[in-house]
């Protein structure tokens, strides 16, 4: 895990520097998730992120930055918040689990906050899925 983690982490880093460093043609990158990808990587899919920011991807990460290159087209064209709420309540039940759908159902919070920003020693910034208690507020 550590040294996938370190391996990915460390090619992103690499291609945020190439990014930067065609900042003329290169505006900034947007965030892509496979479509089975964690709950904190289906929110963050198809946001726009400036150059300075780092993709802040947990261990074993499989996102990747694409970049925005001035005049194209973005892609993916929908988010995957908008791509999530088109499932089937079977699949995002099957993606969420159960306690956590009926949980956000009920409205107890936002999608948004299923992608929730840690510190790491090693990496900075890291995303995780919250545990339920913690999109609760419960102890």
């Amino acid at each position: 895990r550590t040294a996938r983690t370190a391996q990915l982490w460390t090619y992103r880093e690499a291609a945020r520097a190439n990014y930067q460093a065609n900042s003329d043609i290169i505006s900034g990158w947007q965030w892509y998730a496979e479509p089975d990808a964690c709950m904190s990587c289906i929110v963050q899919h198809g946001t726009i992120h400036d150059l300075d920011e780092v993709l802040d991807d947990h261990y074993n990460g499989r996102c990747a930055a694409i970049p925005v290159i001035l005049g194209d087209a973005l892609i993916p064209e929908t988010a995957g918040v908008d791509n999530f709420n088109a499932m089937s309540e079977a699949e995002q039940r099957a993606m969420m689990g159960d306690a956590t759908y009926d949980a956000w159902k009920s409205g107890a919070f936002d999608l948004t906050d299923l992608s929730k920003q840690v510190e790491n020693d090693t990496y900075g910034s890291m995303r995780i899925v919250p545990s339920l208690n913690d999109l609760l507020g419960v102890d």
